[in-house]
């Protein structure tokens, strides 16, 4: 048995309203009556729903991700390891993601420029 996560449109229609009705709702945007809304937000409380991350940023084309450059010292030194763990429960705290990122081992890092000659 394969459990479905609850969508969108699963709201709506608890709700009895369209999709866009819901999104608005649940979004606090858009022209929403009051008792609409709290309609909304019963059956999406009652059906368990949660927002998908995904779709949400593919409708805004945007990911909302955080990327953290760390170099190569940050291993070694404790002020890098403390702001990296500070952003990962940061980004936590407000549902985006992080991306770290480090140089490969053995590459060179930094911008060199090339030789004309």
């Amino acid at each position: 048995m394969t459990s479905r996560s609850v969508t969108l449109l699963d709201v709506a229609r608890a709700a009895g309203v369209s999709k866009s009705t819901a999104s608005d709702a649940l979004l606090g945007s858009g022209r929403v009556a009051g008792p609409t809304r709290e309609r909304v937000l019963a059956a999406a409380r009652d059906l368990g729903y949660r927002p998908n991350p995904a779709a949400r940023s593919l409708r805004r084309a945007s990911t909302g991700a955080v990327g953290l450059y760390l170099p190569r010292t940050a291993t070694r030194l404790d002020y890098y390891l403390r702001l990296a763990f500070g952003a990962v429960e940061r980004c936590q705290e407000d549902g985006r993601d992080l991306v770290l990122l480090a140089p490969a081992p053995g590459r060179r890092t930094g911008w060199r420029p090339r030789s004309t000659a």
